[in-house]
């Protein structure tokens, strides 16, 4: 859930040891472009409700994981309906938010975490697998600005929807 920089890198990432299926949901068009370029299932939740969209694409199937990079109580109820049995939601975007919850989609074995914060031991491992270009950044790149124009990239950045993706 949320197709930025975050869940672009963690789909990549995904696909190294084997997940399929992967699909990433995001509302912006300029997200919905960039997550084309790398193949992968896009949904736009603006128009129609996560669960809907991924019940046509897995049937009766729901995913092994699910990661979370907008960290909202709506996107952690809608992964947790989305989750398979011994399914595991990972918060990547942690806020003080208060949530309701049915207790009973924590049943089956299901795993809550979070990993809001990078840690030092893992950026060798991030550094390998850009340098290995196993990780393509090249298309989260829409725009290259020089210094100057700063104060253009946060209006690209921050205008709805964005004008950029990544500069």
């Amino acid at each position: 859930i949320g197709g930025g920089p975050a869940g672009l890198s963690i789909a990549q990432i995904a696909e190294l040891p084997g997940a399929k299926d992967i699909v990433l949901s995001d509302p912006s068009p300029m997200a919905q472009k960039v997550i084309r370029e790398f193949r992968y299932t896009v949904i736009d939740p603006s128009e129609r409700e996560l669960s809907c969209s991924t019940a046509e694409l897995l049937g009766d199937r729901n995913f092994a994981a699910v990661f979370d990079s907008v960290g909202s109580a709506e996107s952690m109820t809608t992964a947790l309906g989305l989750l398979e049995e011994s399914g595991t939601y990972v918060n990547l975007a942690v806020h003080s938010v208060n949530i309701s919850l049915d207790a009973a989609a924590l049943g089956s074995e299901r795993t809550l975490t979070t990993s809001s914060n990078a840690f030092y031991r893992d950026l060798a491992s991030v550094f390998e697998l850009l340098n290995a270009r196993t990780i393509n950044v090249a298309p989260l790149i829409t725009h290259r600005l020089p210094l100057e124009d700063y104060e253009r990239a946060f209006e690209l950045l921050l205008q709805s929807p964005k004008g950029a993706f990544k500069i």
